[in-house]
């Protein structure tokens, strides 16, 4: 059996993911070498079966830091609004996806789903020990990234075996790589904030909070200043302190990305993966052929400045105490992944020491790409692209409107894809009920029609909305109604 709680399990996808980004990817798109840098995120799906050994397969791939202004958004769902490699790599898996799901319905079977009955309700259901799991070589922007810097005395562990330290003379582990400490010890979060205050009597009760997922400054032991993230707070939320050193940010608050420009409407990476654990990662629209959500059982993180308890605290400490409020739907819940770190670095990413300049240089730069991939399996064959401003590379303003400049993550294209499934499950006679009201109109019923017919998802996300997730930015309803061509 593969042990998924291990940091041999953790080095294994990293080492998978960056495989993959060397020998199945172009160089088309990748950063130039001692000039730029880019972010790395994958899904990796592990298939375990007690006939054979457990089998590691990349099936989405993304990189990319940057995101539109509101400004450069459209109305027509042809431009890609978020550009960071963790939502590229997402959506990329839903291509991945929906394919799968096509061969489902279309009789040509599919790797990693069965198909239900029609008495059942004609829904894609898991096959057995398919599992899958979301990688990227940095810690996610937004509340993720906000953590304690150390100082010399307290390791902060960057992908290397917990160092212990001293205080009061007591040796505890600050940091536990190999599993989320929550899980390991079994107890609450209260329970293990009371821990820390026995073992760390000097521990300022501002960091206590922080543990519960309370909106306070962090402040740490023996920590003078905190990493900082470039999300700025969401506009009707609590905003950051801009005090000096630890007290610089607040911590638990949703943010959006900065942009080029003006102010994005896109959430922090942290944010989304968080609602991820909640929704599923599988979207409203892909629920309409899905028996229960998709989770990842695990989020692994490649060898960069790195914090456990952030990251708990950023995807699941701070929905927790307010999820038992929520009236969920049957299959969904707050689901608890696995949070484990890499010793393996991303070789093209930020900290690489190729990528770190000499100061003294004056003609080179150490910049982010501009460019980014996006990569995905589909059936035996693989398909990449590369996107700039959130179109294809290589279009021009002039042709910016043709069916050939949209990226095949775009929610247009996403939204054609599922149209092309729906017309399949119709014509072999296994259309989802939630699909049923949709036969009799024409064929211009709009992107944002198919997403609220999710009743269950969108009854979740409404509850979220209001609660956990409250002030959670929203697209203006013009830039949801649009329509496809014929499929």
């Amino acid at each position: 059996m593969f042990n998924y709680k291990s940091k041999e399990f953790a080095d294994e996808i990293a080492d998978c993911s960056y495989k993959n980004y060397k020998n199945c990817l172009t160089c088309k798109g990748k950063p130039r070498n001692n000039r730029e840098w880019t972010l790395l995120a994958s899904v990796v799906m592990a298939m375990e079966s007690h006939e054979s050994p457990i089998k590691l397969k990349v099936v989405a791939m993304g990189t990319g830091t940057k995101c539109i202004g509101q400004s450069k958004m459209s109305k027509e769902g042809d431009i890609l609004n978020d550009s960071h490699a963790e939502i590229i790599a997402r959506r990329a898996f839903l291509r991945f996806l929906f394919h799968e799901i096509k061969s489902a319905y279309s009789n040509n079977g599919s790797e990693i789903f069965h198909l239900q009955s029609p008495e059942d309700g004609n829904l894609c259901v898991l096959k057995p020990g398919i599992t899958f799991h979301f990688f990227t070589s940095q810690t996610p922007c937004g509340d993720a990234s906000i953590f304690p810097k150390m100082t010399t005395t307290i390791s902060d562990c960057i992908g290397e075996e917990c160092k212990r330290v001293k205080p009061n003379g007591t040796d505890y582990p600050l940091l536990l790589n190999d599993e989320p400490v929550l899980k390991k010890r079994k107890i609450d979060i209260l329970k293990y904030t009371d821990h820390l205050q026995t073992s760390f009597s000097n521990l300022e009760q501002k960091n206590i909070e922080q543990l519960t997922g309370k909106t306070q400054s962090i402040q740490s032991f023996h920590a003078e200043d905190i990493f900082r993230t470039g999300a700025k707070c969401v506009p009707k939320g609590e905003q950051d302190n801009h005090a000096p050193g630890a007290g610089y940010h607040c911590i638990g608050v949703l943010r959006i990305k900065p942009g080029r420009g003006c102010r994005t409407l896109s959430l922090s990476c942290s944010d989304k993966m968080a609602r991820w654990n909640i929704l599923g990662c599988q979207g409203s629209l892909l629920n309409h052929f899905l028996v229960k959500p998709i989770y990842f059982d695990s989020f692994i993180l490649g060898k960069c400045p790195f914090n456990q308890e952030a990251m708990y605290r950023a995807l699941i400490g701070r929905l927790k105490e307010k999820v038992g409020l929520l009236s969920l739907p049957e299959n969904y819940h707050l689901h608890e992944p696995i949070i484990l770190q890499s010793c393996l670095k991303f070789p093209d990413g930020r900290e690489d020491p190729k990528n770190l300049m000499d100061k003294n240089s004056k003609n080179e730069n150490h910049d982010p790409c501009n460019t980014s991939i996006i990569w995905y399996r589909s059936g035996n064959e693989s398909f990449e692209e590369v996107s700039v401003n959130g179109r294809r590379q290589g279009v021009t303003h002039k042709n910016s409107h043709k069916v050939y400049s949209r990226l095949s993550i775009c929610s247009k294209e996403i939204f054609a894809e599922f149209r092309r499934i729906m017309n399949i499950s119709v014509k072999f006679n296994k259309i989802p009920l939630s699909l049923y009201k949709f036969l009799n109109k024409d064929s211009h019923s709009t992107y944002h029609a198919y997403k609220m017919a999710a009743n269950n998802y969108q009854k979740v996300w409404l509850q979220l909305r209001k609660g956990a997730l409250k002030n959670w930015t929203q697209k203006s309803r013009e830039q949801i109604q649009f329509c496809i061509e014929e499929i």
